[in-house]
């Protein structure tokens, strides 16, 4: 008799516990399926997004940093030689440069400058376009006068490109050498302009005043463009010391 009331008292106990307990058990487990069923939906999507956007992915947060760096990358006036009906002259030249840097996180490649616009200032200091100019590309210093830098690493030092050049005047006015042009007077130096081609108008000599320069860094594995304007002060009077004759700076 007693073994029998043990055995109701049990089974009444594990009804009880059932009945009181099991469909919060039951709450809880469904919960934690539907959490589980949560994160490994997400996770797939994400594996899912990864293998199909990888490189863009990649290419955002590990992307190239250009920037711009002007200064006087610029020595004294150096010999230049210049051929004339057969023979070679030496003349003085004044060289000037803007380095272009890698500050991102992974090679740039393809680097191009571009100058897109030009501007003098007039004499109420007001900057105008300067008619003649059409954007062009300026080349590589030291690189066979390339307007494409195959590869810019981000631990190198930058590399310099050409901006433009002085050439001692009178020394400019030699016919057949991309300095001249005789619209100028003959005592007056001209700033060209280091472009990748030479327009039959010469918007790429400049006769001294002050320039903004438009100039845009880009590569082919960055969808950003680096932008910066550029002053370009340049004095009427010839110097062996070109940081007399040019000053260069950011807007």
């Amino acid at each position: 008799m007693v073994n029998i009331l043990l055995i109701a008292l049990l089974c009444l106990f594990y009804f009880l516990l059932g009945v009181l307990f099991l469909p919060h058990i039951h709450r809880i487990l469904t919960e934690r399926l539907v959490v589980a069923s949560w994160i490994t939906a997400i996770g797939t999507l994400i594996l899912a997004g990864v293998a199909i956007w990888g490189k863009q992915i990649r290419r955002f947060l590990f992307c190239p940093k250009l920037d711009i760096e002007v200064g006087q990358f610029c020595a004294d006036a150096v010999p230049v030689p210049i051929t004339q009906d057969g023979r070679v002259l030496t003349k003085k030249a004044c060289y000037f440069q803007i380095r272009i840097r890698n500050n991102g996180k992974s090679a740039a490649e393809n680097v191009e400058v571009f100058v897109s616009q030009l501007q003098k200032q007039d004499s109420n200091g007001k900057f105008e376009n300067v008619r003649e100019f059409y954007p062009l590309n300026l080349k590589w210093r030291h690189w066979d006068n390339k307007v494409f830098l195959g590869r810019l690493s981000p631990s190198s030092t930058g590399r310099d490109c050409c901006l433009g050049r002085v050439v001692c005047p009178p020394d400019n006015r030699i016919k057949g050498i991309d300095d001249y042009d005789e619209r100028f007077r003959d005592d007056e130096p001209l700033f060209r302009l280091e472009l990748a081609r030479i327009p039959n108008t010469r918007p790429d000599l400049l006769k001294h005043g002050i320039y903004h320069l438009r100039l845009e860094v880009s590569a082919s594995n960055t969808r950003k463009v680096r932008r910066q304007t550029i002053e370009l002060q340049f004095s009427n009077k010839w110097s062996e010391d070109c940081k007399e004759i040019v000053q260069i700076f950011k807007v």
